[in-house]
């Protein structure tokens, strides 16, 4: 219960908003997976509207349970599992090194990631919002999400797409992402 605690006991209106997106390869003999990670400036009305979404599925969660194969778990209820069961030390490591080298600069480096994380930052430590990349990133399975473009370097808020004219309109640069509500 103590995780449970820790989780509700984060503050989320204090945080500072970091967003990864995430490649996954493998490597070596066996395969093993390697992930790079490049991180998104966000505008501020994007990071207000992660924060809220957070803190709603944060204020919806009531319980734990242990990850195992026939774990089942439901809407107001978390998964865990101990994070050396997992490859999450990748990209938690690779999370801390934010430099400008590693900061998307067009969006065609948004394509193909493999998952994105949101990483709230604050004096109590970190909290990690993974989510698998799937078919809510795709334009026309956006109902219920937070809708975003790319622009200037930027990840900002934004209103659903209108058609685009042309390739070189600004709806090109659309990035075909979404965070959905129900599934942070």
């Amino acid at each position: 219960m103590a995780v449970l605690q820790d989780l509700h006991d984060f503050d989320l209106e204090q945080a500072t908003v970091n967003f990864w997106i995430f490649r996954r390869y493998t490597k070596g003999t066996p395969p093993e997976p390697k992930y790079t990670g490049k991180w998104v400036s966000l505008d501020n009305e994007l990071k207000l509207a992660l924060k809220s979404t957070a803190a709603a599925f944060k204020a919806a969660l009531t319980e734990t349970l242990e990850y195992g194969l026939l774990a089942e778990n439901n809407q107001s209820s978390a998964l865990t599992i101990p994070q050396d069961e997992t490859h999450a030390a990748k990209f938690v490591a690779e999370s801390h090194d934010q430099t400008p080298a590693k900061r998307v600069s067009e969006m065609e480096e948004l394509a193909n990631a493999e998952f994105y994380v949101v990483k709230f930052s604050s004096a109590q430590g970190n909290l990690y919002c993974v989510r698998k990349t799937d078919s809510t990133w795709k334009t026309k399975k956006r109902a219920g999400a937070i809708h975003t473009f790319f622009k200037s370097k930027t990840l900002k808020l934004g209103k659903r797409p209108a058609k685009a004219s042309g390739p070189k309109s600004e709806m090109a640069q659309q990035l075909i992402a979404s965070f959905n509500h129900r599934h942070f």
